[in-house]
């Protein structure tokens, strides 16, 4: 499987915040040994100023990042963790030019025009 770098964002429940602010465990070395467990290179952890208390990233597959995710869910010490992974636009890009040579939509012709999240070439 490839390796993709992994980022995980995320707040704190109640109770995470509380356990954060009472305790002196190391978050950052935790987070490390949790990514040694399942394989995964540790990247870096970070605590945040903003919408987001947290970022970790990490680099695996994306077995191992929802099976972090849902791992590190099941304490009730996080409101949300968000999985993003990275990818390649050029690797995207060459994937739609393929898909634009050879798909014909069910109305026929191509709209070219931006949808959604991506324009297309």
């Amino acid at each position: 499987m490839t390796m993709a770098r992994m980022i995980m964002i995320g707040t704190f429940s109640e109770k995470g915040v509380r356990g954060l602010m009472t305790n002196d465990l190391d978050r950052e070395a935790i987070v490390k040994k949790t990514c040694e467990a399942v394989g995964v290179k540790f990247v870096s952890f970070d605590i945040l100023q903003g919408p987001f208390d947290f970022m970790a990233v990490a680099e695996g597959n994306a077995e191992q990042g929802v099976a972090m995710k849902g791992a590190v869910s099941l304490s009730g010490d996080f409101e949300q963790i968000h999985l993003c992974t990275s990818i390649s636009l050029d690797a995207v890009r060459s994937n739609v030019k393929k898909i634009m040579g050879t798909y014909t939509p069910p109305s026929g012709s191509l709209n070219l025009r931006c949808h959604g999240s991506f324009p297309l070439p």
